[in-house]
């Protein structure tokens, strides 16, 4: 492998090390995330349930509504359909963002 003048292997081994460091520090904080959506058959200040499975919010949950426009936790209703978006830390899900969506029709999924 023939390399730049400029590019020695030990600036390599620096730039690979530093690439590590972030990795782990990243997958550290937040090992996943997943989304899905369905219908609020509760909501709290602090906690979302969605048709059989209760999530608590992180601090910091963001809602957003069906334009793109932020809103609050206190304007989510029983019934509204959503998208949640879960981040798992320290093995615990979180509730990191609500988005309002389009109540699906069960005539548009092919079965």
């Amino acid at each position: 492998m023939k390399l730049n003048r400029n590019f020695s292997l030990v600036t390599m081994i620096k730039l690979f090390t530093l690439f590590l460091f972030l990795l782990s520090t990243s997958v550290a904080n937040a090992d996943l995330y997943y989304s899905f959506e369905g219908e609020i058959t509760e909501v709290t200040n602090k906690a979302i349930r969605l048709d059989d499975a209760s999530y608590n919010f992180l601090a910091t949950v963001k809602v957003v509504n069906l334009k793109g426009k932020s809103e609050t936790v206190s304007n989510l209703k029983i019934g509204d359909f959503v998208k949640i978006t879960i981040l798992i830390i320290d093995n615990k899900r979180r509730v990191d963002t609500i988005q309002r969506i389009v109540k699906p029709d069960s005539s548009s999924y092919q079965q």
